[in-house]
């Protein structure tokens, strides 16, 4: 990686002009395989698809509306929790709803359950009930 188009911190990896890069996190030394051929495909993950985190959510609190789309977003974070290696969510708390563009957008707290432990972490997610606009992951600093 070239330092001048690659930064990083504890909570974020950046790759800026143009670059692209591809990185794996999870259980285990995870490295992706070299291309061939075709230049410009990505090296794809050596290891088979993960399945989604387990969820715990109660979520009766919200509207039947703000449920729906909840449930996507609460889908997408065990999605990622389950391609990197972990195998549970729990809903912790909710901390911010507002209605958008045809969907709602939710900041919200949870702890992922992965083979070293448990994490906590923050997330923003702006969807509707039938897809992901915006998903974003903070651990806190």
């Amino acid at each position: 990686m070239n330092r001048r188009t690659t930064a990083y911190d504890n909570n974020r990896i950046t790759v800026s002009d143009g670059c692209r890069a591809t990185f794996a996190y999870g259980f285990g030394n995870v490295r992706p395989q070299a291309s061939s051929g075709d230049s410009n495909a990505l090296p794809q993950p050596p290891f088979a698809a993960l399945p989604p985190a387990t969820i715990d959510a109660n979520i009766q609190m919200l509207t039947a509306d703000q449920q729906r789309t909840m449930q996507t977003c609460l889908f997408e974070a065990a999605r990622q929790t389950g391609l990197t290696g972990g195998t549970a969510i729990r809903l912790d708390s909710v901390d911010f709803i507002e209605q958008g563009s045809g969907g709602w957008r939710f900041r919200f707290r949870a702890t992922g359950t992965w083979p070293n432990g448990q994490r906590q972490y923050s997330a923003f997610c702006r969807a509707t009930p039938a897809q992901i606009v915006e998903f974003t992951v903070t651990r806190p600093g």
